[in-house]
């Protein structure tokens, strides 16, 4: 969010930019029609653009406890200030809100949901993405691989919320 000049990209802009991304993809994704998964926090503030060139676009963003999620990119990050990362959360969330009104197709989850009722949860991912069949709890790992886990092993899906804020 500090360099919003080249990660905020208003719709009409850059459709070379969606070429070269269709490019670079073509190499981490398969030929077929189907589903294809980017998670990227600079997406978070370009939905909109994303939108305009790829189409059908479907966003699904996860949301969570503001105090938590910047504990956690402390621990991951930790030469960047927290107030660095306070900031870079409030900018970006409050570039979603201004955006969320012209996403076409946005599911909003929210983390502690997840952690809670998982299995409402894949169904409402699956309703809205249109699986058939839809996400099931067994078709996740029983532990789920982090990058730069701070606990160093992979644990099951659970709140650390409450760590975190600690």
């Amino acid at each position: 969010t500090a360099r919003r000049d080249l990660f905020r990209l208003p719709e009409a802009t850059w459709p070379m930019a969606a070429l070269r991304a269709q490019f670079d993809w073509s190499f981490v994704y398969p030929r077929e029609k189907g589903i294809k998964l980017g998670k990227s926090s600079t997406d978070f503030i370009r939905a909109r653009w994303l939108q305009a060139h790829f189409k059908p676009a479907k966003f699904v963003t996860i949301l969570r406890d503001p105090y938590a999620s910047c504990a956690s990119t402390r621990r991951r990050y930790p030469k960047i200030t927290i107030e660095e990362i306070a900031r870079q959360w409030k900018v970006a969330n409050d570039i979603f809100l201004e955006d969320l009104p012209y996403l076409e197709k946005n599911l909003i989850l929210y983390y502690e949901d997840l952690c809670s009722r998982l299995d409402e949860q894949l169904q409402r991912l699956s309703d809205f993405l249109g699986l058939e069949p839809g996400l099931t709890r067994s078709m996740l790992p029983a532990v789920m691989p982090t990058e730069k886990n701070v606990y160093d092993t992979y644990l099951p899906i659970q709140n650390l919320n409450e760590e975190n804020r600690a």
